[in-house]
This record gives C-alpha cells, structure tokens and sequence, in this order.
C-alpha cells in the first residue's frame, strides 16, 4: 500500500506524446521538477480501518496524536484512516503525497479545512485557527475515495476568493496529480470517485511550464472525479488535462489566464479519450492557444458544456502570455483526423460567449454526430466588427449581438439592444425578460442556472448563462463583475 516515491524528472509538456496536454510544434520541452519533489517526503499510506476525526495544525506543541487541537498533527500523518475527516488549520507547506496501490476500502477520506463553522472537536481551538487560508506544496493522489476541500471561497459570483486551500507554486511542475504519471507502473493506479474542491491553484510563472489539475497517468483510467469551486489561474500550460476518463465534473471554477508560445500551443481544457464529461456553471476568461475546452485525441462522446461564460477580460487576449486569442474555437476539436478524433453527443447549450477576439465559437472540425448547440447567447467579437462561425454542430435558439448577423439556424435570434445589466463591467445577467429562447428537449431533464433558477420558470427560456429573473427572491440583479 505504499513505496518509494520514483519521481521522473523528464517533464514533457503538456502537449507531448507521452500523455500530456498541450500541442507542441517543435521538440518536446523539459519541465524542471519542483523543490518539493527535490525534498525527501514520506508517501501517506492508507490504513483499512473506519476513523474519526483529527486535528491538523502547523505550530501545535502537544502530543501530535491528532486528537484535538492542542495535540494536533503539524501536518498530515504518515497514515491516514479509511473512515476518518482530517481537519487542516491555517498554515503553509503542508504536504500530500498518497501512493496505495492496494487499497480496495471503499470508504472515504476527507482532508478539509478547518473553519470556525466546522472544525470537529471545540477541545483547543481558536477561531484564528480557521480565518485564513491552508497553503499546500503541489499534490499527489495516487488513491481513489478522497475528498480534498478547501469547505469556504469560489462559486457563481465569488470565482476567485474565500479559498479554504491554495497551491501556488512558481516551479515547473503539475499542482494536483490524480495518479503519479512520474511514478513506477504500479504507482500509475486508476482513480475513483476523487472530490477536490475550494481550492486556489496558481504557478505565478508565466508563461511557465507548469500545469493545473492533472489527469494524465499513462496506463490509468479516472472515473467519477468532481472538481468544484476551483479557482485555476495564471498556469503557464494550462489549467486542466483530461485523458482515459469518465463521469468528471467541472462545476463553478474559474478557469483561465493560460500561456502559449510559438514552439508549444497552450490550452485551457483538453480532453482525450474521454466521455461524460460535464463544465457547468463555471467561469473561463482569457484562454489562448488552441481553445478554451476539447479534445486532441480519440473518442470523446457525452460531453456537456451548460451554464458557463466564456470570455476576454477588458485587456482581453493582452491580459494572457503570448497570443491574439485562440486558434481552433473557443469550444474546439483539431483540424485533422489523424490522431482518429470522433466527437459523439456533444450537448453545448445556455453558455454566455462574450467579449470575443475572433469569432470561431465552436469548431468540432472532425465532424462525429448528434452534436448540438441550443440557446447560447454570442454578444461582441473583434468590438463588434467580426463574425460568427460553427463548425459541425446542429444550432437552435441561440442569440447574437455585435454584429447580430449570423450563419443560419432555427429559430436564431438578432439581437437589437444589449442583453446584459451592465456588459461593460462584466455584469453578464440578463437584464429582462423580453429575450426567450425555446425550451431545450424534454428528454434532457430539468436544468437550473449557477444560482438556482429553474430554466423555463415562468415559460422563460432566458439564451445564455443566467436565467431571468437573475436571482430568486431578490429584486435586484445580482453585481457578477468580472473575476
């Protein structure tokens, strides 16, 4: 259930053959491994037995038995228990390095910052324990059934603060690996049902080699991963990698501020081989390189994109490393078959494009099948002087302005005025009723917005992310200024 840590310091990029993200055009590059890996760490081993809960604490003096806050671990333990919620206090430098190759217990492990509104037992505790933030070195998972949770910060309205934990690291290496895809083969183990939530993750090092989340072991699969209330910024790479997976979630991130160069494309998502994969209700601003979210390689079916805004900061592409914007769309495919890409029920509906440098909003250029884009709304590319264009997807009762022409669809929409409360600071709700949409299919089942509202409320399908009224039980529209 655990082992030497075998660390290969060959980091590829992310675009590399050897199961990494990005799009290199010239030699593979050489990603310099962190001080962290440098440093001698104990693997985190996993013991079978059902747990309690235990006190983590950078300083704590007592017997370091975890029991409470005075006889806090100062950081985790060499075991953690199946079962068991560990309680992490404000601090830095705390470590997570988990390698259980063996480990078939189903039951959960929960690391989660400790607050004044959840902090297990009240037996030492002070409240400046819990009103900051808990600040990792770069993670490593090689374990299923483990949730990481930052509990406060992110979400529709709050991106990019609260923050419970934060990785933020300036050396050229992956925030959070799910799997070790620099371990020994039997440290590249499949993952399941992983949730890592409330959590910053910055490189402050761009443009930068480094990389976000992580989901990449050669010879690994990922299945039922949540990634929720991220905040995933200024990563030189890019944000996200997703490859041999299934049923993972991206729910309320903020994704964004990527690098690319003239040797290596950046990009913000990317998906191989992977289906049911879910973006929702989430934030992507200022993504340069290839797109915003798809796939390079392999199949990738069952792939939902709702409720999200996609968009460029008033700087625009400026504001990230290197680039004029994106290549391929901001919800892309490559432009060849080669590497046998095949998009299947792609379902892109009730997303906010806006503020775009180029019009190329979504660009499946493989054409797969029953690929659809209903009710989005498409408000101002290029300052209003560009064009739209699709390629390979079915479109109807999606919304455009600035310009309002648009390649045809059924039941499209012109718009003649500015849909938004306040578009020129980012304040993307809508700002009436008179803008409807038809209502999406039946068979997809009921949908809300990223504040609860149920689509279709008072037989209102309001085109884009947010639906109107903007905010249940509130008068006024909700201030959303750009994160």
């Amino acid at each position: 259930m655990g082992g030497p840590l075998s660390v290969d310091s060959r980091r590829g990029r992310m675009g590399s053959p050897n199961m990494n993200c990005g799009m290199p055009i010239a030699a593979r590059g050489i990603m310099k491994v962190g001080p962290w890996i440098r440093s001698v760490l104990a693997l985190l081993l996993i013991a079978p037995t059902f747990g309690a809960n235990y006190c983590v604490r950078q300083g704590a003096t007592g017997a370091q038995t975890g029991a409470d806050w005075v006889n806090a671990y100062t950081n985790l333990p060499a075991t953690l228990v199946r079962g068991s919620t560990y309680y992490v206090a404000d601090g830095t430098n705390y470590k997570l390095n988990i390698h259980s190759r063996a480990d078939s217990n189903t039951n959960m492990i929960t690391i989660r910052k400790a607050t004044e509104a959840d902090h297990g037992t009240s037996t030492g505790w002070n409240p400046a324990y819990g009103d900051g933030t808990a600040d990792w070195l770069p993670v490593v998972l090689a374990a299923s059934y483990v949730t990481f949770d930052g509990a406060t910060g992110g979400g529709a309205g709050n991106f990019k603060t609260g923050h419970g934990f934060r990785i933020i690291d300036n050396s050229d290496t992956i925030l959070f690996m799910l799997s070790d895809k620099y371990g020994a083969p039997n440290d590249r183990v499949s993952i399941t049902n992983i949730t890592v939530a409330h959590t910053e993750m910055s490189s402050l090092n761009i443009p930068g080699n480094c990389e976000g989340v992580n989901l990449t072991a050669s010879g690994a699969s990922f299945y039922s991963v949540t990634l929720s209330n991220l905040y995933l910024h200024d990563i030189g790479d890019g944000p996200l990698c997703i490859q041999h997976s299934r049923d993972v979630t991206i729910d309320g991130c903020w994704l964004g501020r990527n690098a690319t160069s003239p040797d290596h494309h950046g990009v913000v998502v990317r998906m191989d081989f992977s289906n049911f994969i879910t973006f929702r209700n989430s934030w992507f601003e200022d993504g340069v390189g290839t797109g915003f979210v798809g796939a390079y390689d392999g199949t990738g079916s069952d792939i939902y994109i709702y409720g999200n805004v996609f968009c460029y900061s008033a700087a625009g592409p400026a504001a990230a490393a290197g680039s004029a914007g994106y290549g391929n769309g901001v919800i892309y495919t490559l432009m060849n078959d080669t590497v046998g890409i095949n998009p299947v029920n792609w379902r892109i509906y009730h997303n906010t494009f806006y503020n775009l440098p180029a019009g190329n909003c979504i660009g499946l250029y493989v054409a797969g099948s029953n690929n659809v884009g209903y009710n989005n709304l498409f408000y101002r590319v290029n300052g209003g002087s560009g064009s739209w264009s699709f390629t390979n997807v079915s479109r109807k009762g999606d919304a455009f302005g600035q310009p309002n022409s648009f390649p045809s669809e059924t039941a499209g929409i012109a718009l003649t005025q500015d849909p938004f409360v306040n578009a020129a600071s980012f304040n993307l709700m809508p700002k009436d009723a008179s803008l409807t949409s038809p209502p999406l299919p039946p068979e997809w089942g009921p949908q809300k917005d990223a504040f609860g509202n149920s689509r279709g409320a008072g037989g209102i399908w309001t085109p884009g992310a947010y639906q109107f009224p903007p905010l249940a039980g509130v008068s006024s529209p909700l201030t959303l200024v750009s994160p």
